[in-house]
């Protein structure tokens, strides 16, 4: 597998490290100046920043420092839809208007599936370290 895509939440501590990690260079001042960074370069970050949310969205801080190594191209997932979000407007006459207090309701819907067919290329970590 070619791990080269690493995600984490939005957490600031974790993307300044990953960054760090990803981006720093050696400094000629120090003890052991030209040390090379392997790392440079070699992975992607991307931010997800709705992992650390419950199921209905609400903020969750035990999920604030997952992260995982993703093998881009190589993991098998997908997401399929098969109605498109779209709005229903409301208009006089249609069943739109409730006909009490002459309040309109808008409807949305739409209709999208995500299959993980192989889990191969994807490792996760809570960020707890235990």
């Amino acid at each position: 597998m070619n791990f080269n895509t690493i995600w984490t939440t939005d957490d600031p501590a974790q993307v300044r490290t990953v960054r760090q990690l990803l981006q720093s260079m050696s400094d000629g001042t120090q003890d052991n100046p030209g040390v090379v960074n392997v790392y440079k370069g070699a992975m992607r970050h991307v931010v997800l920043p709705r992992v650390a949310t419950t199921a209905v969205g609400a903020y969750n801080s035990a999920k604030r420092k997952y992260w995982g190594i993703v093998a881009a191209g190589e993991w098998d997932a997908h997401l399929g839809t098969w109605e498109s979000a779209h709005l229903k407007k409301p208009a006089s006459g249609n069943n739109g208007e409730d006909l009490h207090n002459d309040n309109w309701t808008f409807g949305a819907r739409c209709g999208y599936g995500i299959v993980v067919v192989v889990a191969r290329g994807f490792i996760g970590s809570t960020g707890v370290g235990a």
